[in-house]
């Protein structure tokens, strides 16, 4: 009878702290939501201010600097081509991850002044590192209890790096003496974008590529699996 009543008594705070990591859990996936909206912001944002950097640097001409819209154009498209693709076979933290890798890469080959045909082609990495990004962390906030509020969190901290984005790339620009230093800061925001898609989403990364017909089960059981994180992807557990 004794250690009946002591297990009852313990029931409710192992529930209390089971609550207490799944809300843990809710709050980190919103923030890494909020941060990759955030991260695009800053991207999209900036480039208005360094225009006439562009233009100084490359000796462009204003219509050659419109490639740069045309080539995120083709990063967006592509996105949605393979997004679908990227989701069934990486899972939805699998293919946050990809998308913060690939903004990444587009940073980091910025701010050593690339020719200008490659700094060009990083747009089309950070387009569609966004569109992936973008997706899934819309798809996830969807999910939600009180999904209206969540959404209208990740889509400020994108209107948010709107706003920091160009101030930041104005002040580096004028105050340092290379004005492409500035992409190190988004390549900071990057970084930390990576690591936090990683840690917030790690349970629901699932691969599930078969490179063999030998594989095939193999590959239909991890599919399976990836079908299981998909329904409960938006839940907080």
């Amino acid at each position: 009878m004794n250690a009946e009543i002591e297990l009852r008594t313990q029931e409710p705070s192992q529930q209390s702290r089971h609550e207490g990591v799944k809300e843990e859990k809710k709050a980190t996936r919103i923030a890494a939501a909020a941060f990759c909206f955030l991260v695009a912001g800053v991207n999209d944002g900036s480039l208005g201010a360094l225009v006439p950097y562009l233009l100084r640097s490359y000796g462009l001409s204003s219509s050659s600097v419109g490639l740069i819209w045309g080539l995120s154009f083709v990063g967006w498209l592509l996105a949605a081509l393979t997004g679908s693709w990227m989701r069934s076979a990486t899972g939805l933290g699998g293919a946050l991850v990809a998308g913060a890798a690939a903004q990444l890469a587009a940073h980091l080959l910025r701010f050593w002044t690339p020719p200008f045909a490659l700094f060009a082609v990083t747009f089309v990495f950070a387009a569609l590192g966004q569109g992936y990004q973008d997706a899934q962390a819309n798809v996830f906030v969807a999910g939600l209890e009180g999904a209206h509020r969540w959404l209208g969190l990740i889509h400020a901290s994108y209107s948010a790096g709107c706003l920091v984005g160009p101030l930041l790339a104005a002040l580096v620009a004028t105050h340092t003496r290379e004005w492409m230093y500035f992409y190190l800061v988004p390549g900071g925001l990057g970084l930390v974008n990576l690591l936090l898609a990683w840690w917030a989403f790690k349970e629901h990364v699932c691969i599930s590529i078969s490179w063999s017909s030998s594989s095939s089960s193999s590959s239909s059981s991890s599919t399976a699996n990836n079908n299981d994180i998909d329904t409960n992807a938006g839940s907080t557990s």
